[in-house]
């Protein structure tokens, strides 16, 4: 949950942009150890989402991609590049903005951003000691230089679509209440199912409820079975089903989009667009 706060700079604060006109090289330092998907983390319910990648660019480089929804449900996508060189590039999706990124040290960036012209905002991106959660502070400046601060945290997703090769059994279903809790759905109080995903991209999944759950129209004798490919987005954090094969006919050729959540061994797929209803699927093999 970001907060908010007026700030003048402090002592910290003038510490870290000291050394970052002191710093050495950009290339001197490894951007990898930031590459993967992050998610905010945040106490808004579906369904709102902010994703961040980052990925390789050139030589020691990057690219940085941010995909949101916000709570009407209405997306938004914009990224830049950066050599860590403090030189300000274009970012896509947003009119009239540059943004320059820098190393402080091995686990701190200085982000500027600049809108028409003038810099608006700073933001210092500390990456944790295990590398699975990045620190931002967000410094506002407005026209007369007063300054505001802000802080959010982003949470490591996954760095690989690997990661979701391997055979999991369902541990339950949920759906989302207005309350933003997560319940068991009472038609599915007691279920029974298997998915798998395999390394050449292909996928099948099976899950039962006794007695049938009457609110599925995918449901056939209390069932839902199909088998087709899969593809990871780790930018939106989804993973797509491509059914060519189902127990409903009429479903074969389909694709369904989920959107995934990992937590050690357990993999929660929740289907799109709404958010509103997940599966709880625990690995069970490698």
């Amino acid at each position: 949950m970001r907060t908010t706060s007026l700030i003048r700079p402090t002592r910290c604060l003038s510490a870290v942009l000291f050394a970052v006109a002191i710093a050495g090289p950009a290339a001197a330092q490894d951007p990898s150890p930031r590459f993967g998907v992050w998610k905010l983390r945040s106490d808004a319910p579906p369904p709102s989402v902010n994703i961040m990648t980052y990925e390789p660019y050139g030589e020691g480089g990057m690219r940085i991609t941010v995909w949101s929804t916000n709570q009407d449900g209405e997306t938004n996508e914009w990224g830049y590049l950066t050599m860590f060189d403090g030189e300000f590039r274009s970012v896509t999706g947003q009119q009239n903005a540059e943004t320059a990124v820098e190393f402080v040290d091995a686990s701190t960036t200085k982000i500027s951003n600049k809108r028409g012209g003038r810099v608006t905002q700073e933001i210092i991106n500390v990456l944790s000691e295990d590398g699975n959660t990045i620190n931002n502070e967000y410094i506002r400046i407005a026209e007369d230089g007063s300054r505001r601060s802000s802080h959010a945290v982003y949470e490591r997703v996954m760095t690989d679509p690997s990661q979701f090769i391997g055979r999991y059994e369902l541990e339950s279903v949920e759906r989302l209440t207005e309350d933003s809790e997560w319940v068991p759905i009472e038609t599915w109080s007691d279920p029974i199912g298997y998915i798998s995903y395999d390394p050449h991209g292909y996928m099948a999944g099976q899950l039962t409820a006794v007695p049938p759950p009457p609110d599925s129209p995918e449901v056939i004798g209390g069932s839902v079975a199909y088998y087709g490919t899969y593809e990871v987005n780790l930018t939106e954090g989804t993973v797509s089903h491509h059914r060519t094969g189902h127990l409903d006919p009429e479903m074969v050729g389909t694709t369904v989009k989920r959107f995934f959540e990992f937590d050690g061994d357990l993999l929660r797929l929740l289907p799109a667009p709404g958010r509103t209803m997940r599966l709880n699927w625990r690995r069970t093999t490698p």
